[in-house]
Protein backbone atom coordinates (compact mmCIF):
# COMPACT_ATOMS: atom_id res chain seq x y z
CA UNK A 1 0.00 0.00 0.00
CA UNK A 2 1.29 3.71 -1.04
CA UNK A 3 0.97 6.26 1.52
CA UNK A 4 0.20 9.51 0.48
CA UNK A 5 0.64 12.80 2.12
CA UNK A 6 -2.07 14.59 2.70
CA UNK A 7 -2.89 18.09 1.76
CA UNK A 8 -4.75 20.97 2.56
CA UNK A 9 -7.31 22.23 0.52
CA UNK A 10 -7.56 26.33 0.87
CA UNK A 11 -11.03 27.52 0.99
CA UNK A 12 -10.48 29.89 -2.67
CA UNK A 13 -9.15 26.41 -4.30
CA UNK A 14 -12.53 24.66 -2.78
CA UNK A 15 -14.81 27.14 -4.25
CA UNK A 16 -12.90 27.08 -7.87
CA UNK A 17 -12.99 23.37 -8.20
CA UNK A 18 -14.72 21.82 -11.85
CA UNK A 19 -17.02 19.97 -8.98
CA UNK A 20 -17.70 22.00 -5.87
CA UNK A 21 -17.13 20.23 -2.62
CA UNK A 22 -20.04 21.95 -1.04
CA UNK A 23 -22.82 22.69 -2.62
CA UNK A 24 -25.02 26.01 -2.22
CA UNK A 25 -27.64 26.45 0.28
CA UNK A 26 -31.11 27.67 -1.05
CA UNK A 27 -31.54 31.13 0.93
CA UNK A 28 -34.88 30.86 0.40
CA UNK A 29 -36.93 29.27 3.43
CA UNK A 30 -40.00 27.17 2.86
CA UNK A 31 -43.57 28.66 2.99
CA UNK A 32 -46.12 27.38 4.49
CA UNK A 33 -49.69 28.85 4.74
CA UNK A 34 -51.89 28.27 7.79
CA UNK A 35 -55.43 28.12 8.04
CA UNK A 36 -57.59 27.86 10.77
CA UNK A 37 -61.63 27.43 10.79
CA UNK A 38 -64.00 28.12 13.33
CA UNK A 39 -67.56 27.60 14.19
CA UNK A 40 -70.24 28.58 11.72
CA UNK A 41 -71.39 32.33 12.95
CA UNK A 42 -68.06 33.13 14.19
CA UNK A 43 -66.03 33.31 11.08
CA UNK A 44 -64.55 36.17 9.26
CA UNK A 45 -65.16 34.35 5.56
CA UNK A 46 -66.30 31.03 3.75
CA UNK A 47 -63.70 29.85 1.65
CA UNK A 48 -63.01 25.80 1.00
CA UNK A 49 -60.32 23.24 2.40
CA UNK A 50 -57.57 24.65 0.02
CA UNK A 51 -58.26 28.47 1.27
CA UNK A 52 -59.85 29.47 -1.77
CA UNK A 53 -62.90 32.05 -1.59
CA UNK A 54 -66.18 29.80 -1.82
CA UNK A 55 -69.25 31.47 -0.64
CA UNK A 56 -71.67 29.28 -1.51
CA UNK A 57 -70.10 25.65 -0.05
CA UNK A 58 -67.56 27.16 1.98
CA UNK A 59 -65.99 26.03 5.45
CA UNK A 60 -66.02 29.37 8.10
CA UNK A 61 -62.11 30.70 8.01
CA UNK A 62 -61.02 32.82 10.72
CA UNK A 63 -57.89 35.46 10.61
CA UNK A 64 -55.30 37.09 12.28
CA UNK A 65 -52.09 37.02 14.02
CA UNK A 66 -51.85 33.75 15.92
CA UNK A 67 -55.47 32.69 14.90
CA UNK A 68 -54.76 28.92 15.89
CA UNK A 69 -54.40 30.22 19.92
CA UNK A 70 -57.87 32.09 19.68
CA UNK A 71 -60.82 30.50 21.61
CA UNK A 72 -62.54 30.06 18.47
CA UNK A 73 -60.28 27.93 16.47
CA UNK A 74 -61.02 24.29 16.36
CA UNK A 75 -58.72 22.99 13.24
CA UNK A 76 -56.51 23.78 11.02
CA UNK A 77 -54.54 22.91 7.69
CA UNK A 78 -51.10 23.62 6.91
CA UNK A 79 -50.01 24.14 3.46
CA UNK A 80 -46.60 23.41 2.39
CA UNK A 81 -44.66 23.63 -0.77
CA UNK A 82 -45.27 19.82 -1.21
CA UNK A 83 -47.68 18.44 1.62
CA UNK A 84 -51.10 19.47 3.22
CA UNK A 85 -51.70 18.41 7.55
CA UNK A 86 -54.39 18.75 8.85
CA UNK A 87 -55.54 19.36 12.56
CA UNK A 88 -58.26 18.95 14.59
CA UNK A 89 -58.26 19.93 17.78
CA UNK A 90 -58.68 16.68 20.89
CA UNK A 91 -58.49 16.26 24.14
CA UNK A 92 -55.68 13.37 25.76
CA UNK A 93 -58.74 10.81 25.55
CA UNK A 94 -59.04 11.02 22.15
CA UNK A 95 -62.39 13.43 21.76
CA UNK A 96 -62.52 16.13 19.15
CA UNK A 97 -63.57 20.17 20.84
CA UNK A 98 -67.10 20.23 20.37
CA UNK A 99 -67.65 23.76 20.98
CA UNK A 100 -71.85 23.52 20.87
CA UNK A 101 -71.80 20.53 23.79
CA UNK A 102 -73.31 20.90 26.71
CA UNK A 103 -70.61 21.34 29.11
CA UNK A 104 -68.20 22.77 26.75
CA UNK A 105 -68.33 26.31 27.96
CA UNK A 106 -65.03 28.01 29.05
CA UNK A 107 -63.09 24.57 28.85
CA UNK A 108 -61.00 24.93 25.52
CA UNK A 109 -58.29 26.28 27.63
CA UNK A 110 -58.45 24.00 30.65
CA UNK A 111 -55.01 22.73 31.57
CA UNK A 112 -54.36 19.07 32.83
CA UNK A 113 -53.87 19.29 36.59
CA UNK A 114 -51.12 16.70 37.14
CA UNK A 115 -49.11 17.92 33.72
CA UNK A 116 -49.96 21.27 33.98
CA UNK A 117 -50.42 21.35 29.80
CA UNK A 118 -53.44 22.20 27.96
CA UNK A 119 -55.91 19.63 27.74
CA UNK A 120 -57.21 20.93 23.87
CA UNK A 121 -54.23 20.51 21.71
CA UNK A 122 -54.20 20.34 18.21
CA UNK A 123 -53.48 16.29 16.30
CA UNK A 124 -52.72 15.53 13.33
CA UNK A 125 -55.73 13.81 11.15
CA UNK A 126 -55.80 12.47 7.94
CA UNK A 127 -58.41 14.17 5.33
CA UNK A 128 -61.23 12.52 5.01
CA UNK A 129 -61.66 12.83 9.01
CA UNK A 130 -60.67 16.49 8.66
CA UNK A 131 -63.26 17.03 6.47
CA UNK A 132 -65.80 15.39 8.23
CA UNK A 133 -64.86 17.68 11.39
CA UNK A 134 -65.36 20.89 8.69
CA UNK A 135 -68.71 19.77 8.20
CA UNK A 136 -69.17 19.64 11.72
CA UNK A 137 -68.06 23.01 11.89
CA UNK A 138 -70.52 24.12 8.87
CA UNK A 139 -73.52 22.79 9.83
CA UNK A 140 -73.37 21.95 13.74
CA UNK A 141 -74.90 18.80 12.77
CA UNK A 142 -73.06 16.36 15.83
CA UNK A 143 -73.80 13.22 13.32
CA UNK A 144 -70.48 14.60 11.39
CA UNK A 145 -68.71 14.75 14.67
CA UNK A 146 -68.92 11.06 15.62
CA UNK A 147 -68.50 10.19 12.18
CA UNK A 148 -64.84 12.21 12.52
CA UNK A 149 -64.22 10.56 15.78
CA UNK A 150 -64.73 6.72 14.31
CA UNK A 151 -62.74 7.94 11.24
CA UNK A 152 -59.61 8.86 13.37
CA UNK A 153 -59.30 5.07 15.18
Amino acid sequence: MIKTKSTRIRQKEMEQAIIPLKRKVNPKPPTATTLVFTMFGKHDELVNERGKNDDEDGYPLIYGPDADKKSDAFAKTIIGTRTTRYFIKQNGKGKFFNPIGMYEELVHNKQRKHIGQDEWTYTEVNHKVFMYYLAFLKSKNLAHLLNAERSSF
